[in-house]
């Protein structure tokens, strides 16, 4: 069907987009990636008692002290591998789908034997990993937590495709 096409491949190119957007390196552009290069490179700024003296007002200290052991690592202040490996681990979940955007969406590559094996499962797979960094990172910036990123729709979003608009 020309219309579902359309649809998968357009959505399929947004989400493409929307993921390799967050590991772009360039110097004027904001990404997940910079955040956590920048992060790891000024680890020793961010120590588990400022971390836990966030939590003070609202909630006990010693929580906050357990979540920074629980993310971020053992030491008086973050643990720089764990960072790099969030750094390896993104970088691995989305590289074929960077490769796949650069030669198949932004650019067209003329190589016939290129190959780039990718579906929506493994795009799935890459968002999963995106929102467990955002909802960490979270934790770290804001101590603060999030469950989920995707919104809770609160209509029937559906309702549109059983309404009828084209008349015989």
């Amino acid at each position: 069907n020309l219309f579902w096409d359309h649809m998968r491949a357009n959505f399929g190119a947004s989400l493409v987009l929307g993921i390799t957007r967050q590991v772009d390196e360039r110097a004027e552009v904001i990404s997940l990636l910079k955040l956590l290069k920048d992060i790891k490179n000024n680890a020793n700024i961010i120590t588990k008692d400022w971390f836990a003296d966030q939590y003070a007002p609202t909630l006990p200290r010693g929580i906050g002290e357990r979540d920074f052991v629980k993310h971020f690592g053992t030491k008086p202040e973050l643990d720089a591998s764990i960072v790099e490996q969030d750094i390896r681990d993104l970088s691995s979940a989305t590289a074929k789908i960077a490769k796949f955007r650069h030669t198949r969406i932004a650019h067209k590559n003329t190589d016939a034997r290129l190959v780039i094996d990718l579906n929506f499962g493994k795009v799935e797979q890459a968002l999963k990993v995106l929102e467990n960094l955002v909802i960490k990172y979270y934790l770290l910036l804001n101590q603060g937590g999030i469950t989920q990123l995707m919104p809770v729709i609160q209509y029937d979003w559906e309702s549109i495709f059983r309404t009828p608009w084209i008349k015989n």
